[in-house]
């Protein structure tokens, strides 16, 4: 057969264009499917038991969906499943309300969703089809006056959708959204971020290719990298990218002729704010330091709410305890550090994902989102009886309350360090973000002190600089640092939003960044500024 009596035989190539479309589609997906490997493979070494089952499934509908290329002009199967749909309000609802939730599978934070994250050919093929499939219901005898009202009525009411989504985009771009980007919530490749700072300040972004809040990553083959670590100080959010800590440091050690580096490159991996569970995990570390190569590694920990205790085990926290003299994370709390970790992996090692991607330039699916998932997943600190010091975790301020608290960190960096820090040479530094309260700024001048009746705010600090000389980490303790440079109170305070009891403000950034370069690059400051250089 040439290809001119081929062409003289497609009677319906719209139809036959539409079996194609979806038969590559699904190919795409199987690809997909195939190529993941399951974390608890029993089927060939690759395949869990409910993976295979699933795969089976998939491919024997795929053939079967091969099979109508033997006769591709007969459409009257499609027209009678269209048709039914159409006519028959109850079965077209409930095929509709089944193609919705798993649609809304794909968006929902969920387990399904995690699994969902590994396979983006299957987000896309199952996208793309229920768009083909939710126009054709729509589109299928438009001005046939004895079609049924509800598919004119689903128009409409995609219609509306779309016109309440342009409703939010444009007070998005005006600065009006109450749908901000969350601390807690993952960032992916080119995902929008959208913040409102204190001067009331819109910032709507995109995330780099390799999902964090900063300016492009270069990592040059020959380059001396740098990463800044942290939670939600290091993101950054309140602030322009460009006056992000990382970039700050970046301008300092570039500007530094003297400096023996090639090729410096400072990077700032902001985590999810769920504390020093996620971003001094070993695990979650030696995944980054995979993926970027790092050189240096600058940790900076807020004592007023990194000392990471919660009331009992949760899939939704980091719960730990004690175990002679060990330190045992939770099996729940493992699930979820698991879960985690791949937020800071996406760019990287887990790659672009549809869902992801349109989850944060979607309002509608934002908003969705904090209608069902009413909090975002943080961790519940347990109850602080302290009066004297009103912050999250006060009882770390208190010489008779810290002690687990201590342990866990000191737990933590030690597998930090022997793990991943000196098997790879890494040059490790631990800088402090210190805690300050109404009752400090409550002082005037220079002359200030951080003990308030029983607590002070300088205890965790102190015991932080103990924890590094043991394991032989650099330390800055900025508690020192603020003193030793005569800072006032009111000094202080604009360095963090919130008159001074929230994240870092752009002067803050760049005065912690600053700091770092100080102590550790050009090495000007000594003990009495809280520096030592191991």
């Amino acid at each position: 057969m040439d290809i001119n009596s081929l062409e003289e035989s497609i009677e319906k190539p719209g139809y036959l264009l539409f079996v194609v479309t979806i038969l590559l589609l699904l190919i795409v997906g199987w690809v997909n499917l195939i190529s993941v490997q399951s974390e608890t493979p029993v089927v060939f070494g690759w395949f869990s038991i409910p993976q295979s089952l699933f795969f089976v499934g998939y491919t024997v509908a795929m053939l079967r969906w091969c099979w109508l290329l033997r006769k591709p002009n007969d459409d009257a199967w499609f027209v009678e499943l269209v048709q039914r749909l159409q006519n028959q309000l109850w079965l077209g609802l409930l095929v509709l309300g089944g193609l919705l939730i798993v649609l809304a599978s794909l968006f929902i934070p969920s387990k399904l969703m995690d699994i969902w994250l590994f396979h983006p050919a299957v987000q896309a093929t199952y996208m793309i089809a229920f768009v083909i499939f939710i126009g054709i219901l729509i589109l299928w005898r438009w001005n046939d006056a004895t079609k049924p009202k509800l598919w004119k009525f689903l128009g409409f009411a995609i219609a509306a959708a779309v016109i309440i989504e342009v409703g939010l985009q444009l007070a998005t771009l005006v600065g009006i959204s109450p749908l901000t980007t969350s601390l807690a919530e993952a960032v992916g490749p080119y995902d929008r971020i959208y913040y409102i700072n204190q001067e009331g300040e819109t910032i709507n972004k995109l995330a780099n290719s390799y999902g964090w809040y900063y300016p492009e990553f270069e990592l040059a083959e020959d380059s001396h990298i740098v990463a800044v670590l942290g939670d939600a100080y290091i993101k950054g959010y309140g602030v322009e990218v460009e006056e992000n800590i990382g970039v700050q440091l970046n301008d300092f050690v570039n500007s530094d002729a003297n400096l023996n580096l090639t090729n410096p490159e400072v990077i700032s991996l902001g985590f999810p704010d769920l504390g020093t569970g996620l971003y001094l995990s070993d695990s979650t570390v030696e995944h980054n330091r995979e993926n970027y190569e790092f050189q240096d590694l600058i940790v900076y920990f807020d004592v007023s709410d990194d000392f990471q205790i919660v009331t009992g085990p949760s899939d939704e926290a980091f719960y730990y305890f004690k175990e002679g003299d060990e330190l045992k994370l939770d099996p729940a709390s493992w699930h979820f550090r698991h879960d985690a970790a791949h937020y800071t992996l996406w760019g990287s090692s887990d790659g672009f994902k549809p869902n992801r991607f349109l989850n944060s330039h979607i309002m509608l699916s934002k908003g969705l989102q904090r209608i069902i998932q009413l909090n975002d997943s943080t961790s519940p600190k347990v109850a602080a009886p302290q009066d004297d010091v009103a912050l999250p975790n006060s009882f770390m301020f208190y010489d008779e309350t810290d002690d687990n608290g201590l342990f866990i960190v000191e737990k933590q960096l030690e597998q930090l360090v022997n793990g991943t820090i000196k098997p790879n040479d890494i040059n490790m530094i631990l800088v402090t973000i210190p805690a300050f309260t109404e009752k400090f700024y409550a002082q005037s001048g220079a002359e200030w002190s951080t003990e308030f009746g029983e607590a002070d705010l300088m205890l965790p600090e102190n015991e932080l600089r103990k924890m590094a000389e043991s394991n032989g980490i650099s330390f800055l303790g900025m508690g020192d640092y603020l003193k030793a440079s005569g800072m006032t109170t009111d000094e202080i305070k604009s360095l963090f939003m919130d008159d001074g009891l929230g994240y870092f403000t752009a002067e803050g950034h760049r005065f912690f960044a600053q700091a770092a370069y100080e102590c550790f690059y050009a090495q000007s400051l000594n003990e009495s500024h809280g520096c030592d250089i191991r």
